[in-house]
């Protein structure tokens, strides 16, 4: 994109810091710093004006670029943190919890009128409201390992 004022001659960059200051500055067509060029123009503020203008727009392209990225994140998130609390509400509607199978790791929904839980490896399961029993203790249900089932974590 050329800058507006149209373009009369070239010109090499002088990198001379004693003579300008910080930055450079352009000298006369026919030097050469390194083999640089740098197009002339015959109005240098407008240059610069159009230069300033179009770091402007970049700056503010860049900046909704940003805002749009930070509100689709927010706009993803909410709809993750909504569909949760729809689904634990469900869960509580229905009288369910969603247990971790102790012998595979998957989760699995059952009952969730009994505070604890226990399944053997062929899918049995036992519910009841005593913190101390284990079926692994007792005569009826002791021919199969039992291990307690928690409540999953459905956070991941």
């Amino acid at each position: 994109m050329e800058p507006t004022g149209g373009i009369i001659e070239d010109a090499p960059i002088n990198f001379n810091k004693e003579r300008t200051g910080p930055g450079f500055s352009l000298i006369r067509p026919g030097q050469s710093y390194q083999g640089m060029l740098v197009k002339m123009m015959p109005n240098p503020k407008a240059f610069l004006t159009e230069m300033l203008r179009k770091e402007r727009a970049k700056g503010a392209l860049e900046t909704q670029q940003y805002i749009n990225r930070v509100s689709q994140e927010i706009v993803d998130n909410r709809r993750r943190t909504n569909a949760e609390i729809r689904h634990e509400n469900w869960l509580f509607l229905t009288g369910q919890e969603e247990y971790k199978n102790p012998f595979t790791g998957s989760l699995e929904r059952g009952s969730s009128e009994y505070r604890y839980r226990w399944q053997n490896n062929q899918g049995e399961v036992l519910y009841c409201d005593e913190n101390t029993f284990d079926p692994n203790r007792r005569e009826e249900y002791n021919t199969k390992e039992w291990k307690r089932s928690e409540v999953g974590d459905r956070k991941k």
